[in-house]
Order: structure tokens, then C-alpha cells, then sequence
């Protein structure tokens, strides 16, 4: 059975950063050449820095969601093994199947949590680790068809 990411916010920041870095290094730009009728030292040195420093985290913010959406694939579950982005395993390799609450506490009051995500977190013998997050993947689905070839696996198949 395959599972598909979710869903995939990533783009939409992807072409946002690159829109405000190409904004922000455009006016850089036509700043330091100097071609502009703007007086002052703010115009002069102070625009183009926070101008230059916008550009770079805007590229940052592209270059890590680029690398992000290609940690993003398909889930593969069949009688063999699961296939994850991160590798395949055989039921036989995983020591552990667990799911991880990661509990965002509250700035407030940290006795509070603010925010839920569920990691579907697949540990093999070798130590490898799969960490597959509700917000990008289908997990209750993905952990009832895992549950029935895992039940199968441990009857002897």
C-alpha cells in the first residue's frame, strides 16, 4: 500500500522566499548602485544592510524548504517490508514501532501545551531511525495497515 504525503505547504514557501529574496535584493541592488535620487545616510547604508540581510534569510528559508520537499515521499507498506524516504526495512530489522508525542509547550505557562504533533518513529536493529509526522503523512491509516502486516509478520507470515 502506498502512502502519499498529505499534503505539502512547502512550495508555497518555497516560491514566497523566493519572491521577497529576488524584492529584497532587487532594491539592495538599486540602492547600492547609487542610480536613485535618495538623500541620507539611512538610504546609503542602513536600507542596503537590512535589505542584504532580508535577502540572505529569504534564500536560506528556499534553500531549506528545497531540501525539505525532497525528504518528502511516498510511504510503501507490503508484506516484505515498509519503504520510507529515509530507506527500507524489513519487519524483521525494526526493534521498535512507537509513535512520539512532540508537546509544544506554552511561553506562559510551560505546564501547558499549546500544540500536538503525533511522529510515527520506526526504529531498525542497525539503529536507523524513520520519523514520519501526522502533519505530513496519513498516520492513523499508515498505522493500522503497519499493525496488520506486523501481526502477520510475528504469526509467522
Amino acid at each position: 500500500m502506498v502512502f502519499p504525503p498529505t499534503h505539502s505547504s512547502f512550495s508555497a514557501i518555497f516560491w514566497l522566499s523566493l519572491a521577497v529574496a529576488l524584492a529584497a535584493g532587487g532594491v539592495t541592488v538599486w540602492l547600492l548602485a547609487g542610480k536613485h535620487s535618495l538623500k541620507g545616510n539611512m538610504w546609503r547604508q542602513v536600507v542596503p544592510l537590512w535589505g542584504f540581510l532580508v535577502t540572505m534569510l529569504a534564500l536560506g528559508m528556499m534553500l531549506y524548504t528545497f531540501l525539505e520537499q525532497k525528504n518528502l515521499g511516498p510511504v510503501r507498506i507490503d508484506e516484505t517490508g515498509i519503504e520510507t524516504p529515509f530507506g527500507k526495512a524489513a519487519y524483521d530489522d525494526l526493534r521498535r514501532v512507537y509513535v512520539y508525542l512532540d508537546i509544544e509547550q506554552s511561553l506562559i505557562d510551560p505546564g501547558v501545551g499549546r500544540d500536538t504533533v503525533k511522529w510515527l518513529i520506526l526504529e531498525e536493529r542497525s539503529g536507523r531511525k524513520h520519523s514520519l509526522s501526522e502533519d505530513q503523512y496519513d498516520l492513523p491509516a499508515m498505522m493500522k495497515t503497519l499493525e496488520g502486516f506486523l501481526e502477520k509478520n510475528r504469526n509467522g507470515k
